[in-house]
């Protein structure tokens, strides 16, 4: 039985529960990773270029007590008020540290890791969110934030249970430096659990779970104006075709969870490298067509006012091949009776028809506009069609009629 990222992925963009990817592992257990590092050791981004190995199977028959455990103390449960004004206040003052460090350590993050809680584990993140907004910024609020920061980096790197290492990883990308003094506010977050974020996605010898959930962290601190450079890292991911001992669904969800982030920073990349990249993906026959989808989504948030001699025709070209795999798609389904058929179009004609609008939108080469032009109308003729009601038949007839355009459009 293995896990698969995919499905945990899908969970996750549908329904906005970074907690999801829990209730994929819940349950099971892993072997023991061959040659996993210590907790405290760091692997450097660098080694993401040493051949992968394969990541461990998931086996209902695992041990828990292969795993390694940190100390708990039950009994701490009684300081929770004493805690709660702590954390009302503000600040720690020098006689309620004791108090307040073995609460967090020996109780709140110890019972982590013991093996029957962790169907408790997502409750356990939320009640630390929670502490962590009673008390938003000041004293107690960095201790605590600290505090959490170390503990969970060295369960989500070290030999923990699989459940624990995921859940571990999402808190750290939960975390803010600051949280919000009211609802209308944005927090502030964690700035220094990015390079911990990035080396959970970069290192060969991560589980693919705890991958999933650095990427998910990601993905917040980028919606939240992240300012650290993580385009190499989601580069590399997005364009990978594949991983030694990872599934396709699995490694085609990482992808697009590394294009998804290079389209929220919005850069067209040095010598335009993210935007050539993505179009290249977009266009890719061999490519998933999920990958695909995310690829022209992306490209129509890119900034391209800034890009130097960039070839938009051969990035338009690549939106109609994936706007005809998708209609070849849709009709192969629709002739094998499969209900999802037209919505499944809908859903890759509309990333294309917006990927085409962003790119035609900010176009500055004049050579460029009449093939980009015809490109977009084309496109968003067959998006129009998947927005009517006029029923399935029609938007296939108007999705043969369009890809036939795009074809003869895109033919080299």
């Amino acid at each position: 039985m293995r896990w698969s990222i995919c499905d945990c992925g899908r969970m996750i963009s549908a329904r906005g529960v970074l907690g999801i990817l829990f209730a994929c592992l819940a349950g099971l257990a892993v072997a023991q990773q061959p040659g996993a590092k210590p907790a405290a050791a760091a692997k450097p981004a660098a080694a993401a270029a040493a051949p992968a190995p394969a990541p461990p199977k998931i086996s209902p028959a695992a041990d828990p007590a292969k795993f390694l455990t940190v100390p708990y103390e039950d009994s701490l449960k009684k300081n929770r008020s004493a805690v709660f004004k702590i954390l009302q206040a503000g600040k720690v003052n020098p006689d309620q540290e004791q108090t307040f460090d073995t609460y967090y350590s020996r109780y709140s993050m110890g019972r982590w890791t013991v093996p029957s809680n962790y169907a408790l584990l997502p409750a356990f993140r939320t009640e630390i969110r929670n502490d962590l907004q009673k008390t938003k910024v000041g004293d107690a609020h960095t201790r605590l934030n600290d505090m959490v920061f170390r503990a969970m980096t060295t369960i989500a790197e070290g030999n923990y249970h699989p459940v624990v290492r995921v859940n571990a990883m999402l808190m750290v990308g939960e975390l803010n430096s600051e949280d919000p003094q009211r609802p209308t506010d944005s927090p502030v977050p964690y700035h220094q659990a990015v390079p911990v974020l990035l080396r959970a996605v970069d290192d060969p010898q991560q589980l693919d779970a705890v991958k999933a959930a650095a990427l998910v962290g990601l993905l917040r601190h980028v919606r939240l104006g992240l300012r650290e450079d993580v385009t190499n890292s989601m580069l590399s991911l997005a364009k990978s075709a594949s991983a030694p001992g990872r599934s396709a669904d699995g490694h085609a969800w990482l992808r697009s969870q590394a294009i998804e982030i290079l389209g929220v920073l919005k850069s067209v990349g040095p010598a335009n490298s993210v935007a050539d990249a993505l179009g290249q993906i977009a266009g890719d026959q061999a490519a998933p067509m999920m990958v695909r989808r995310a690829a022209a989504r992306a490209l129509g948030g890119l900034g391209y006012q800034i890009a130097v001699s960039f070839n938009a025709s051969a990035t338009a070209s690549s939106l109609a091949r994936f706007a005809v795999a998708a209609t070849d798609a849709a009709r192969a389904e629709a002739e094998r009776r499969k209900e999802t058929a037209c919505r499944r179009l809908r859903s890759n004609v509309l990333a294309a028809s917006g990927g085409i609008n962003g790119l035609a939108d900010s176009l500055k080469e004049p050579e460029h506009q009449k093939f980009v032009g015809a490109v977009r109308d084309e496109i968003n003729r067959l998006a129009r069609a998947c927005e009517r009601s006029d029923g399935n038949d029609a938007i296939l007839a108007q999705a043969g009629v369009s890809a036939a355009a795009l074809r003869k459009l895109a033919a080299p």
